[in-house]
């Protein structure tokens, strides 16, 4: 993932570049932005142009831009830009920054799941309802993308573990025992207590068909919240609030428990003895 601040950015890719700037959609996806930043996923041989005024001013025509970039390797294409701009008038100081990705490291599952679409998974999740769109994001640096086939276990019962799921993609069932409780589908969170205690799993969660989820690791959790105070106090408050909601819940159920009881016992109270008839 790269990020540019409020300045004019001049993504490219297979022979294409576009001049935007950090709150307009870029080329070949939708970027996203938060707090004056831009975020986008890159590929092998993605070129990137930062610039001053100075350059930005002379860079107007995106299909000679676009052929300045195919037509000249990244060791010469800024000396290229200055030269079109000093030609149009040159009016301004200039600086300018090329950077072209090399190679990209990213897992299997990664593939076809970008940065919008893991935000708008993790904004559906109610411990990070409190966080905003930059917060998100810092939170997807801990974030990975794991895929399954139809069978494969995510999560053990009785098994140790602390990593919290997202399902982005695919169905799983959820039982205990053998009993299947539930199927799951795109978007359900599944694992999130063990973010806050590292406990023994309670359910065994397996793959219906094939399924993509996005995981993170406690580990990870705990250390991005003693980086990030105020984002700590934000899922702290979704976790208070989440437990209120769910203590009104259980309180409610065991009131209408009560009272089913009460009802039950008084009319067995009220039931006229049956006596036997004499043999």
């Amino acid at each position: 993932m790269a990020y540019a601040q409020n300045r004019p950015t001049y993504p490219g890719r297979g022979g294409h570049l576009a001049i935007r700037q950090c709150d307009y959609a870029l080329c070949w996806q939708q970027a996203l932005c938060a707090g004056g930043y831009t975020f986008l996923e890159y590929m092998s041989q993605d070129r990137f142009l930062l610039c001053s005024d100075g350059l930005h001013n002379y860079l107007t025509d995106e299909k000679t831009l676009a052929q300045l970039s195919g037509q000249q390797p990244l060791e010469t294409f800024v000396t290229a830009c200055i030269d079109l701009a000093n030609t149009g008038g040159g009016r301004d100081n200039i600086t300018a920054i090329a950077v072209e990705v090399e190679a990209v490291s990213r897992s299997a599952g990664e593939a076809g799941v970008s940065v919008t679409r893991k935000v708008e998974a993790l904004k559906r999740i109610r411990l990070f309802s409190l966080c905003d769109t930059q917060e998100l994001v810092k939170i997807l640096n801990i974030v990975h993308v794991r895929s399954y086939e139809a069978g494969d276990v995510l999560i053990a019962e009785d098994t140790v573990g602390n990593d919290f799921f997202i399902l982005v993609g695919g169905r799983v069932s959820v039982s205990t025992k053998g009993q299947r409780l539930v199927t799951l589908g795109p978007g359900a969170p599944f694992g999130e207590t063990a973010l806050l205690e590292r406990t023994t799993r309670s359910a065994t969660v397996r793959a219906l068909e094939p399924t993509k989820v996005m995981l993170i690791h406690g580990d990870d959790f705990y250390t991005m919240l003693e980086q990030q105070p105020t984002m700590a106090v934000k899922l702290l408050r979704s976790f208070v609030l989440a437990l209120h909601q769910r203590l009104r819940a259980a309180n409610t159920e065991l009131i209408a428990a009560r009272g089913a009881l009460t009802t039950m016992s008084q009319e067995m109270h009220l039931a006229p003895e049956h006596t036997p008839s004499p043999c």
